[in-house]
């Protein structure tokens, strides 16, 4: 068992297909006898979304939302933009939205999440809830790179309806 949580660490920084082809069956194999692994599942998740194998990632991704809050804390907003985008991409639309929702509000400071609700939102038709939340990014955004109309981009993020 220690072998393969070693290799797990050594190839688990790798960002290369090949690498993550290599960890899923590892990581299946760990998990088969250490179901409870909520940091495995989510790197299970990951490897098969980096993958773009979205229906493969689902079911990780939904064992790991039970258990989110066992995740080290800087990768908790992450889980929320990986679940949402991959349920994006299964077109489960409402259910992206909910999750990215739900992300937003317990970590409303990352940006990411709101540039992935408004895509969800975007893919399921809803133009204006998707402007809105790339306008409430970019209202968050320090000076320089909102080039000093901070103005007008509040002005939208008010009253875009």
């Amino acid at each position: 068992m220690n072998d393969i949580r070693k290799k797990i660490r050594q190839l688990g920084a790798a960002r290369t297909a090949e690498a993550k082809k290599v960890l899923i069956p590892l990581l299946e194999e760990y998990l088969a006898g250490n179901a409870g692994d909520t940091r495995a599942w989510y790197r299970l998740a990951c490897c098969n979304d980096f993958l773009g194998r979205e229906r493969a990632a689902e079911p990780c991704y939904e064992k790991v939302y039970k258990a989110w809050r066992e995740l080290p804390g800087k990768e908790r907003p992450g889980f929320f933009v990986g679940y949402g985008s991959t349920l994006r991409n299964n077109k489960k639309l409402a259910k992206a939205a909910s999750v990215l929702r739900e992300g937003v509000k317990r970590f409303p400071a990352n940006p990411e999440l709101r540039i992935f609700l408004a895509l969800a939102l975007y893919s399921a038709g809803d133009f204006k809830g998707s402007a809105r939340e790339l306008f409430r990014v970019c209202g968050g955004l320090p000076p320089p790179f909102t080039g000093g109309y901070e103005r007008a981009i509040g002005y939208y993020i008010k009253n875009l309806k």
